[in-house]
C-alpha cells in the first residue's frame, strides 16, 4: 500500500512552499531512482496520478494555488501526471511545464449572498449540480488516482464532491485523500457555524486522511482557532505559504520610463480600485514622467470593464490589459505596484 510523507517547509525559502508528495516504494520500483528527465512518461517504472479538485465559483486564485502545487510535485516527481477537476473558464490561459490536464466542469457563479448559479448554462441549479457531480464520480473511477487533493471545499461546492469521496473510501481505500485550505478562511466564529451547520468536521473525520494548510501556525492556528476536533487535528499539517517559482521568460529590456502596475486578481470585485486610480492617480502618475498598466482580469463585469476602459483610453499614459498570464513578468518590469493583495 502506497503512504505519503511530507516534508514541511519554512516561511521565507525562494520557491515553492509547500508539501510535496513522497510516494513509497510499490513492487514496481522507487520513485527515488527514477532520472529527473524522461524521453516519454510511458517508460516510467512507477508512474502516479494526482486527482486535484479545485474550487472555482470567483477568481483566479485557487486555480493558480493548485497549478503552484502541482507544478511543485512533478518537479520532484517527474513520474506524476494531474487531473485538475474545475468550472474556471480560465484554465487554459495558463501554460504549464507539468503534465497537467483538466475535466472542464459546468461553470458556476456567486452572488454577493453567496448563494450558487449557473454561470453560462441555461440549466436548473439542480440539473447542473448532478451533472458536476456525476463527472466528478466518473473521473475518480477511471483515472484511478493515487491521491486526491481537494482545495477550499471539503464537500465540494453544494456538496458535489462527497459522492466521489465515499467511493474512493469504499472501493479505493489505497488512495491517499488531502484536504487543502489556506490558513484564514473567514472570521472563526463564522467559520465554526458554517462548518458546524455544513457537517464539515464530520467529513473532514470520516473521508480525510490529511489536512493540509498554507499557512505557519504561529501566525494563525486553525487548529485552535476554528476548534478542529481531536481526531481532525491529528491528521492536521502545517505546510507553509504557497508560493511560486520565478518564471523563466526572457527578460525585456527595462524601460527609462518608471512604470505602475496595477491589478485587482480576477477583478470580480476590483472595479473600485480601477476607478479610482483611473480618476486619482493615473494623471498624476503620467504628469511626473511614468506610465501605467492596467489588468483589469478576466472576471471584471463587462458592464465596468467598458466604462473602465473608455477611461484609460482617455487618460495619458495608460495601457489597458484584460488579463496577464504571466503576472511575474509584469511585476518586475514595475516599478510600483497597486493591487487589492487577494489572499490566494
Amino acid at each position: 500500500m502506497s503512504r505519503v510523507v511530507h516534508r514541511s517547509l519554512s516561511i521565507g525559502e525562494d520557491r515553492l512552499i509547500a508539501s510535496v508528495a513522497e510516494f513509497s516504494t510499490r513492487e514496481t520500483g522507487t520513485m527515488s531512482n527514477l532520472k529527473l528527465k524522461l524521453q516519454s512518461r510511458v517508460e516510467c517504472p512507477n508512474p502516479r496520478n494526482v486527482f486535484a479538485y479545485c474550487h472555482d465559483s470567483m477568481g483566479i486564485g485557487h486555480l493558480r494555488r493548485t497549478l503552484a502545487i502541482c507544478e511543485g510535485t512533478a518537479k520532484a516527481h517527474p513520474c506524476a501526471s494531474f487531473l485538475l477537476a474545475t468550472g474556471t473558464p480560465y484554465a487554459s490561459l495558463f501554460s504549464s511545464s507539468a503534465p497537467i490536464d483538466y475535466i472542464k466542469l459546468p461553470a458556476l457563479t456567486k452572488d454577493r449572498d453567496g448563494a450558487y448559479g449557473c454561470k453560462y448554462l441555461a440549466l436548473p441549479m439542480e440539473r447542473m449540480m448532478r451533472c458536476r457531480e456525476s463527472m466528478l464520480l466518473d473521473a475518480a473511477k477511471h483515472f484511478a488516482p493515487d491521491v486526491m487533493l481537494v482545495d477550499k471545499a471539503p464537500l465540494g461546492v453544494c456538496r458535489e464532491l462527497l459522492p466521489t469521496l465515499r467511493w474512493l473510501k469504499q472501493n479505493r481505500p489505497d488512495v491517499r485523500i488531502v484536504f487543502g485550505m489556506r490558513d484564514i478562511e473567514d472570521d472563526p466564529d463564522a467559520t465554526i457555524r458554517e462548518w458546524t451547520r455544513n457537517g464539515v468536521y464530520e467529513a473532514l473525520a470520516a473521508c480525510y486522511d490529511e489536512i493540509w494548510v498554507y499557512g505557519n501556525s504561529d501566525v494563525f492556528d486553525v487548529t485552535k482557532e476554528y476548534k478542529f476536533p481531536g481526531k481532525v487535528v491529528q491528521k492536521t499539517r502545517f505546510m507553509g505559504y504557497v508560493t511560486r517559482d520565478c518564471c523563466d521568460h526572457a527578460t525585456k529590456p527595462n524601460s527609462h520610463q518608471p512604470e505602475v502596475l496595477v491589478t485587482v486578481g480576477g477583478g470580480s470585485d476590483g472595479e473600485t480600485v480601477l476607478r479610482t486610480y483611473l480618476a486619482e492617480a493615473a494623471g498624476r502618475v503620467a504628469a511626473a514622467g511614468g506610465r501605467s498598466v492596467i489588468i483589469g482580469g478576466p472576471d471584471l463585469p463587462s458592464r465596468f470593464r467598458k466604462k473602465l476602459k473608455i477611461q484609460a483610453e482617455q487618460a495619458p499614459q495608460v495601457s489597458w490589459l484584460d488579463f496577464e498570464a504571466c503576472m511575474s513578468c509584469r511585476m518586475h518590469q514595475a516599478d510600483l505596484i497597486v493591487t487589492m493583495g487577494g489572499y490566494n
